[in-house]
């Protein structure tokens, strides 16, 4: 597969650019370069990553909400242009996962995260520390 970070500027040449929504046009070529900092390869599994990662960038909230169809015209174009194959499967996916993308972007640009669950156990007062210590935890790390 050929390298997707050398293709964002004849991108921004082509009549695929042209056809753009004027907003996200001077927006398009830094977001696609977040993009392919994630993955230089396309696939379902680097869309998600490159998603994730055009949500981290520092751009207003309008234009990563827009990114999704930035990324379905640059795929078009890779298709069009042969350096990709099934360029439809890509821009179904695409698709599927904008929806998830934009809810995921808060009015203020910042990304909603997941629940983070403490997975390690409780320590009760008088167990050993876990930093191995040898003392009590009430005596040790629990003060």
């Amino acid at each position: 597969m050929n390298n997707l970070r050398q293709h964002v500027s004849e991108y921004g040449a082509s009549q695929h650019f042209f056809f753009l929504k004027d907003d996200l046009k001077p927006h398009a070529e830094v977001l696609l370069d977040c993009f392919c900092e994630a993955s230089d390869e396309l696939s379902n599994e680097s869309i998600v990553k490159g998603f994730s990662r055009v949500a981290s960038c520092a751009l207003s909230a309008d234009t990563k909400r827009g990114f999704p169809r930035i990324l379905r015209h640059y795929v078009e174009y890779l298709g069009a242009t042969g350096h990709i194959g099934d360029s439809e499967a890509y821009t179904d996916f695409i698709d599927d996962a904008e929806a998830r993308f934009v809810s995921s972007i808060r009015d203020d640009g910042s990304v909603k995260g997941e629940t983070v669950r403490n997975r390690h156990t409780a320590v009760g007062r008088n167990e050993p520390c876990p930093c191995r210590s040898g003392k009590k935890f009430k005596r040790c790390c629990g003060r």
